[in-house]
């Protein structure tokens, strides 16, 4: 036991050297770990807060987006309602997507895309400048290595883990260059929605204000009093009359088709009946599913004495329509004027069923009988 002590004490200074070397590399170790950690935690953190910021982009561009497709399905109902319009109205337009003031709003919108596309460079550039700093683990890596080889299995394993976070971090810098790279399209792409959003906006306002002045020169003109209709001269009831579309009546028929049968109406009261017969006609081609402009034909036609043109009309009217009273009665008038007793009591009778105190069907059922 004394050559034991005797040992130890001779020897005190190496064995305390050894273990403060011991003490060192560990906590150089633990230093080391902590630090790779807040790096790592850091470079996590940062690609949350990009992630975060490309999912409200991404929310804003389909945002605007189903904005657009509004503004597009709008202008082009705009469009559809001022089909048939005179040239010279049509070259009053104004906010056209091909025309000169969308150009420069293209122009304006690359002006303040340089300035953001600048501010990212340098916000990207920063960070990577950041990251390609010097790493604290080299400097813990250096220090160890400067130590010796008094432990050589500690000192491989700090390697290994050195490596492994390394390759880590290089990922999640790769994975954030990937995601500022995304958010820079990201933004392009919003900018050049919201330019395409003003520039249907504008266009859209050019349309409204467009179709109303149409709407007050087409609907104010034709604003006459309701046709007068001489009786037949074999003293037969009169037909009814030819009704004009309003938007209280019509509300769903465009506005060319309006316009066309209106313009008929004060043909037929004048008794210019080829000329409502040609508008009425236009009228059929924008409106085929309208049952008022195929009864207003076909009312046409009774008053020219054309029979045969007037059923056809008047039954088209019928299936469009079933309850359209007015039309069955003058289909009832157009199939007694020529001579099929039964089919006119018919349809007069159908008249009856939707209003059974409708006068004219039941003054026409008396001369009928």
């Amino acid at each position: 036991m004394p050559n034991l002590w005797q040992h130890i004490a001779s020897n005190f200074w190496q064995y305390a050297t050894g273990t403060l070397a011991l003490v060192l590399v560990i906590c150089v170790v633990a230093l080391a770990m902590q630090m790779r950690a807040k790096d790592k935690d850091e470079v996590l953190r940062r690609n949350r807060q990009l992630e975060g910021q490309l999912a409200k982009r991404k929310k804003e561009i389909v945002s605007l987006v189903g904005i657009n497709q509004k503004l597009r399905d709008e202008n082009q109902r705009l469009r559809d309602q001022n089909t048939g319009i005179p040239p010279d109205t049509e070259g009053d337009r104004t906010g056209s997507p091909e025309g000169k003031p969308n150009s420069q709003g293209n122009e304006r919108g690359t002006e303040n895309q340089t300035p953001i596309t600048r501010g990212r460079a340098s916000e990207k550039e920063g960070f990577r400048s950041q990251n390609r700093g010097q790493n604290p683990l080299t400097k813990g890596e250096t220090e160890i290595n400067s130590q010796g080889n008094e432990n050589p299995t500690s000192r491989d394993q700090l390697t290994e883990q050195d490596k492994e976070t390394q390759a880590q971090i290089t990922r999640a810098q790769d994975q954030t260059a990937e995601l500022l790279n995304q958010n820079e399209r990201l933004r392009d792409e919003k900018e050049k929605l919201r330019s395409e959003n003003q520039m249907l906006l504008d266009e859209n306002k050019a349309l409204r204000e467009q179709l109303h002045k149409l709407t007050e020169t087409d609907l104010t003109a034709v604003i006459v009093e309701p046709p007068i209709v001489d009786p037949e001269p074999d003293g037969d009831p009169r037909p009814a009359l030819p009704q004009r579309i309003s938007n209280d009546n019509s509300p769903q028929v465009r506005l060319v088709a309006m316009s066309k049968n209106n313009q008929a109406s004060i043909a037929f009261n004048k008794k210019q009946y080829n000329k409502a017969i040609d508008l009425f006609q236009d009228a059929v081609k924008s409106e085929p599913k309208s049952a008022l402009i195929h009864y207003n034909l076909g009312c046409t036609y009774l008053a020219m004495r054309e029979k045969a043109k007037a059923i056809e009309c008047l039954r088209e009217a019928v299936a469009l329509d079933p309850k359209f009273k007015e039309a069955h009665y003058n289909l009832a008038l157009a199939w007694s004027r020529r001579g099929y007793r039964q089919e006119a009591i018919d349809a007069a009778q159908k008249a009856l069923k939707i209003d059974e105190n409708y006068q004219p069907a039941l003054q026409l059922l008396d001369v009928i009988e």
